[in-house]
């Protein structure tokens, strides 16, 4: 299984240009949905992975979001999201080289 050390790793050498950018934000809104009662002492979020490059002076960006992850407040951010975080970098580059292809039309 590929994790984020990996996946980080691979993309300096293959895209030393593109930086992944991971942010967490509480949602107030969320609403457990999982199995069992909702887990006392955690908070709902929403994991953004961003992939950003600079082209020509221009911010391009690729988005993916994780809505639904459950996490203690009081502890450092899963740095993984749960096993997520390989797919939502490789989701992000795609976008953001199909934003790149779009600057080039």
């Amino acid at each position: 299984m590929t994790d984020r050390a990996d996946t980080l790793d691979t993309l300096r050498r293959e895209r030393p240009e593109v930086a992944i950018v991971t942010e967490w934000e509480y949602d107030p809104d969320a609403v457990w949905d999982g199995d069992g009662p909702e887990p006392e002492g955690m908070s709902p979020c929403v994991v953004t992975v961003k992939a950003v490059t600079v082209v020509n002076g221009n911010l391009v960006e690729g988005f993916a979001y994780l809505g639904g992850v459950w996490e203690d407040p009081t502890e450092v951010h899963d740095q993984e999201i749960g096993g997520y975080f390989p797919q939502m970098a490789e989701d992000a580059i795609a976008e953001l080289d199909e934003n790149l292809a779009a600057l080039e039309d």
